[in-house]
This record gives C-alpha cells, structure tokens and sequence, in this order.
C-alpha cells in the first residue's frame, strides 16, 4: 500500500475521488511491476499523470445515493424477521443477564441431548401462538441419502462449494459441475434441498440455499452443509430456509456449536430438535413469497447504487479524454 499525504483534505479527495476512475486504474496498472502479483510502488505513482480542475460533483452526488439505497437495502433486509416473527405470532423473549435471571429451573425431561445450561437458558425457541408447531426432524429429513446409484460416473451433476452462496439474499452466485464419479467426498444433493452451512463462520454470516435447477436435477458440494429435505408436501422448503435464517435462529446455533474454536460446527442436535411453526401449506408459500420479495428488492436497491456510481465515474471519465 501507498500512503499520500498532502496536508490538504480538500487535495486528498481530490485525489481519492481522481485514482478511484476506471481509466486512471488502468494506466496505473502498467507503470506496476512484479510477476504474479503486480504492485504500484511509490516511483511509479509519481509518473501517473493527474489532471487538474475534474469536476468531481457527480461522483460525490452518486456515493451519496449508493451510501443511501444500501441503508434502505439493509433496512429491507432487517425487516424480514420482524415480518416472520409478526405473521406466525411468535414473540421471542428476553435474555437478560443478571445474576438473578442467569439462575433457572429445567426438569430432566425437557433435556434435549445437551447439558449446556446456556442452551435452555439463551436459546431462543419460534413458538406461535397462532399455528401448529412441530418439531423439524417430523417434517424433514436432515441429512437424506441421496443416491446415485445406477447412474454413469460420467454423468454430469451441479457442483455448489461454500464461497458461491450468498449469505444476504440466500442464491447461488454461480454453479459448476462436476461428474458423479468425481462427487465421492462431497455432501449430495438434489433438486429442492435446503443446504444450511454447520460451520463457523458461515453459519453465523446466514449461508443457506434451496438448491433448484441442478444439472441432472443432482449436485455435490462442501462437506460443511446440512441438507434438508422436506418430509411432506405439507411442508415448504422456502419457508423454512426463511425461519432458519433468522438472525435469532443463528444465534440460538452458535450455542450448539462444538469442536476446536477454529472449526466449531453446528451439533445436529438443533435441527432435529428445531420447533417449526407450521401454517396451512399456502400461508407458508405466502410468506416464502414475501421474503423473496423483499430480498429482491434489497438486492434491486444495492444493484442501482452501483450502476449510479459506475455511470457518473464513465460520464467524468468520457469528459477527461475528451
């Protein structure tokens, strides 16, 4: 990194606002030097050359409304759980922490396979008060066998790793493939699973997916996904991904969570014993559609954002070489 110091705060955004262009990037990629990672070094910033009197108004007009519909974005975004919690009449309680309230009571048949008192103590459970509830693992399989069996090793199927799945708006950036034969190793799945990342930090960042257009309606990928399918047609796999997605949910997961501080993993435990509020299967469709909804306009906001800014850094561009 180099450090430019001008003494002059008006200068120095000058200078932010003039090096941030395109255009200005590109020559300054040629005075770099170094093999398979090139970098600027201090010489070779002085010869950039740096145009005077660019009016920068525009790009200040645009980081302004970027700055702007990310804050409506995120708003949009927070208020998915809010929507949830208010549609299925759940009403989460509060986790205080003085020593008074830290003190409970559990009888030993609401245990649950755990002994940790912070799971009963903090964990936050969704139970409506206007719906069914049931518990995930009577209206799911975690962790299904899916099976290739009786199908070529050449046959091509989806190849999903953790790095391509959005963990704000729950998509696949992209997809590549790979064959059955070269799938050993990696979870299976198919077409219509909820893949739910087990470990840190991926779990805590919301990386879950319901996987749909696979090639071959098959796909394989990291070994640190649940997969989630539904059990019955009663049961409707967007819904649930929106419910385990919530901030409260994942939070409730991390006290779940065992192995080494640097790879600690969800305990299967939590899924299985997960309460599901469980509306008719239309309400859940209803409210699975409103999420996506909500998502994609958080995601239409942050798009436009950065097409305002790219847009104003392209008119200042054309003004300077011209």
């Amino acid at each position: 990194m180099v450090v430019i110091k001008t003494g002059d705060p008006e200068l120095s955004k000058y200078l932010a606002r003039y090096l941030n262009l395109d255009i200005v990037e590109k020559v300054a990629s040629r005075h770099s030097t170094g093999g398979t990672r090139p970098a600027l070094d201090y010489p070779s910033l002085k010869n950039i050359p740096v145009i005077e009197g660019v009016d920068f108004s525009k790009i200040d007009e645009a980081i302004s409304s970027k700055k702007q519909k990310e804050n409506e974005s995120q708003q949009l975004i927070d208020s998915i759980d809010s929507y949830l919690l208010e549609e299925l009449d759940v009403v989460l309680p509060e986790i205080k922490t003085d020593l008074e309230s830290r003190q409970f009571i559990i009888n030993r048949s609401s245990l649950e396979g755990r002994l940790d008192p912070s799971v009963y103590k903090d964990g936050i459970k969704l139970v409506s008060e206007k719906y069914d509830n049931v518990k995930l693992s009577s209206c799911a399989w975690i962790n299904p066998n899916t099976s290739f069996k009786g199908k070529d090793a050449e046959t091509p199927i989806s190849f999903i790793p953790m790095e391509v799945i959005d963990e704000c708006y729950s998509e696949i950036a992209s997809m590549s493939e790979k064959t059955i034969g070269e799938s050993s190793g990696f979870t299976r799945f198919q077409d219509g699973d909820l893949l739910w990342a087990k470990i840190t930090p991926c779990m805590q960042n919301g990386k879950s997916v319901v996987v749909r257009g696979l090639t071959n309606g098959l796909g394989c990928g990291s070994t640190e996904f649940f997969v989630i399918r539904p059990r019955t047609s009663q049961l409707s796999i967007d819904y649930l991904q929106a419910l385990l997605h919530m901030k409260a949910i994942r939070k409730t997961a991390m006290l779940y969570f065992g192995g080494s501080a640097g790879q600690q993993r969800v305990s299967v435990n939590l899924l299985e014993n997960f309460n599901v509020p469980l509306p008719p299967i239309e309400k859940q469709k209803e409210i699975a559609h409103h999420v996506a909804e909500l998502r994609q306009k958080a995601k239409a906001l942050q798009q436009e954002g950065r097409l305002q800014l790219e847009k104003a850094k392209q008119e200042i561009e054309q003004m300077i070489i011209h």
